[in-house]
This record gives C-alpha cells, structure tokens and sequence, in this order.
C-alpha cells in the first residue's frame, strides 16, 4: 500500500469495534482568492440590485458556468422579487453576466450537466417541485415533477418558509438529491438536509429511516441534522455542496448556532452512502468573514479541478441581505491513511513499539497524543539520516495509527521518530525479507 502525505488536507480514518463506526474525514484549510467579491450585486434598478444568493457553478470544458439567485429588494420584504440569472467565466474571479438576464420561469435549485443537457431542479412559492432541461442554460423546459413537498404538520420538514432542492447527483442512471426542509418560522426556524432518489427525475421518493416511526420523523427523514444544543450548527444545517469520492461523498454545509449576528460559518461532512454523515469535529472549518463580509456565509458550490477544490460563497453586508459572492481555493494533496479512537483521550504522550517487529514489508506504528498537536512520524537509518517522512501535519487529540509499507528498502535495522509540540521519542524497529 502506498504511503500517503499531504500538506493543507487531513484525511482521517475511523475504525470502530463495537462502539464505533468506520468513516473517512478530511479536513480542509481555505484560503480566499481574492480581497474583494468576485461578483457584487447589480447597481440601483436592476434585477438583482439588493442581493446575491446560491451561486451554482459547473465546470463545462474550460469555462465556468454560474446560475445564481438575485434579489430587487430585502429578503424580508413580501415585494421583493426573487430571480435566477447566469453568468460565465475563465478564471473563477471575472463573471459576465448573461445579457438576458433573468431567466424567466426559473428559480434557483441544482443544475447538472447530464450528456449534452442541462437540468435543474427548484420549487416554486407553493413548493411544487419543478424539472427543467436546457441545452444552454438560458431558455429551459419545465415539467412539473412530484415526490418532494414540505412535510405534514409535525414534520421536520413541514414549513413552506424554507424547502427545495438544494443539490442533485446522478450515479448509474439514479438522481439523488438533497434538499432543504424546515420546521417553524424565519429567522428562528429549525433548518436541515433531507435527501430523496428518482430514476427519472421527475418523480421522487424522501429517505425515510424504518426505525423511527415518531413524529417529527414518522414519514422522512433529514440525513444531516442540526447540532446539539450549545454546538455551532444546532439552528441550521443546509445550503449543501457535495462531491462523489472513491470512498463516498464529501459535502461542505452551512451551520448557525442561535442568530446571525453569532456567524453562520461553512462545516464540512463525510459520508459512505449520502444518507449516513459523519462531521468533521473540528467543524466549522471556515469561521472568519472575509474582509468585504460581515456576517458570514453561505455556502454555494465546490468543485475539483487542476489539484485544488474551489468554492464559490456567498457573504453578507448585514443580516441575510447584501449578499455577494466570494472564491476561495483549498489544496487536494493526498491524505493519509490514519485511526483515531476519539473516544478514548489518553492523559500522556506516547509512542508505541511497532506491530509486527520483527516485519516483512508492512507494519503499523501507533502512537497518542493528550492535546491537538503538529505531529511528525520519520523513519531513519542506523547512521540517522532520515529516509522517510510519514506523517507531517497538525493531528487532534486521540489515538493513531499508521501502516508504513517500507517496499524499496533492505533489511536491516531503522528507526522511527514521533515529534509532537515539546515531545519527542524514538523507537527501533527490524524490516526482514
């Protein structure tokens, strides 16, 4: 097995006996592209002269495709008229707005590319779920689909103040989608993800979990709930962006805690099936406004080209309003493969004898860490010169584990090192053929 490095990314492993579950996470550092938003909103008259929400962004050959929300007023007001446009760019930083702007009939939902054709997915003011195709993204047909409808009373799911679809994926001729589904009234209403499949895309059936059978989860579901009380994300958890991995799916989410003015910040979760989510525990993984934004985010879409993932978000210049999108960029370096036991934090600083030593190609180095630490794991010669670098990034707290396949090197004895903060040990081990 290769051994694997990485440098902004952290990939972490979950093997659980009995109590625990098995689950990949990465956890992944942003960094904005630029000082100033990529697209702001229209000047004063314009269709989207208050506020821009929900850049979706395809990458269709060498340009970037943008269909976005815009708003001629505040959020709040029952005037306001909400509209969908599209944009295109080169470079992800200057977007040209479609002349025909906005689309008519349409509002924002997911797009895909599927073959030649563009679809989306929205909802209208009565929440009747809508399936639109295109072949450019500016003109679309619409067909009214089913399936997807707020909740009955009691449901998690049963508000109209905020529901639709948020993202879709086709796998092996099956659409999946996530959506958005609320219980009570804006700003304080109780927010999350839901997720449904259809063969065809019009017709679509909610996820509902046979074991509970309770309101507010008897008919469906959410497949990524808000957090505990006292946790980031514990009044909403939506505006989600997924991407298919080797392993499953990756999503970036936003979360609010209680109110605006605490942040609404972007989370990042993992999962093996799209139904069952693991978050990252060091969530949120961005937490800061931009310099342009001053009060938070809203997630919007990532994409993964050219050895870097790229989001592009909205911000805010006040409360849900004067919102405006901004790029930032994240290294897609290898992770490592590693396990971490976090239910069992240790009270010392250790590292553990290799196991099996003496050993024939492969062994698994483990070692423990009381607190958060940068940690770095090297193999060295007899003579001390270092050969390898296994591990060199910032770990939290818990128990890892590190399978080092030493192919290309001659038996002998070798050394492996563990520096964490102040910390250091070292141990011998015996590679034979």
């Amino acid at each position: 097995m290769k051994t694997y490095f990485t440098v902004l990314t952290t990939c972490i492993v979950l093997f659980c006996i009995f109590c625990f579950s098995e689950l990949l996470l990465a956890q992944i550092d942003w960094e904005h592209v630029t000082d100033q938003p990529v697209m702001d909103y229209g000047t004063s008259g314009e269709w989207d002269c208050c506020c821009l929400f929900f850049p979706i962004v395809i990458k269709d050959g060498d340009t970037l495709r943008m269909w976005y929300t815009g708003l001629n007023g505040p959020s709040i007001s029952p005037s306001t008229i909400w509209a969908f446009g599209y944009a295109w760019s080169l470079d992800g930083i200057s977007w040209t707005r479609d002349e025909g702007n906005p689309i008519p009939g349409v509002t924002s939902g997911a797009v895909i590319k599927d073959s030649d054709t563009l679809k989306t997915w929205f909802s209208d003011n009565e929440k009747n779920l809508w399936y639109a195709t295109s072949l450019f993204g500016r003109k679309w047909e619409k067909h009214q689909g089913s399936g997807l409808k707020p909740g009955t009373a009691g449901d998690w799911d049963d508000s109209f103040g905020f529901f639709g679809p948020n993202y879709v994926i086709k796998e092996e001729g099956l659409y999946k989608m996530w959506y958005v589904g609320s219980t009570g009234d804006m700003p304080f209403a109780t927010i999350q993800i839901g997720y449904a499949t259809s063969s065809d895309g019009l017709h679509w059936e909610k996820y509902d979990d046979p074991t509970t059978t309770e309101s507010p989860f008897s008919n469906s579901d959410p497949v990524l709930k808000v957090g505990n009380a006292g946790e980031w994300d514990e009044l909403r958890a939506f505006i989600a962006t997924i991407l298919p991995t080797k392993n499953g799916y990756e999503m970036w989410y936003s979360g609010l805690k209680t109110n605006l003015a605490e942040g609404q910040w972007i989370g990042y979760a993992e999962s093996e099936d799209g139904i069952n989510w693991s978050k990252l525990p060091e969530n949120p993984i961005i937490n800061t406004c931009p310099v342009w934004g001053k009060f938070g985010y809203l997630t919007g879409s990532v994409l993964k080209f050219d050895g870097y993932y790229h989001m592009w978000y909205t911000s805010f210049d006040m409360y849900g309003d004067r919102g405006r999108f901004g790029y930032a960029i994240s290294d897609t370096s290898s992770p490592v493969h590693v396990q971490i036991d976090n239910y069992n934090i240790p009270e010392n600083f250790s590292l553990s004898q290799n196991y099996p030593n003496p050993f024939n190609q492969k062994t698994t180095i483990s070692y423990q860490l009381p607190v958060n630490s940068f940690v770095e794991l090297s193999i060295y010669s007899v003579l001390g010169q270092k050969i390898q670098t296994l591990v060199s990034e910032r770990k939290q707290s818990g128990i890892h584990k590190f399978e080092w396949d030493a192919s290309g090197l001659t038996s002998g004895v070798y050394f492996y090192q563990l520096m964490a903060g102040t910390n250091i040990e070292t141990k011998k081990l015996i590679l034979l053929r």
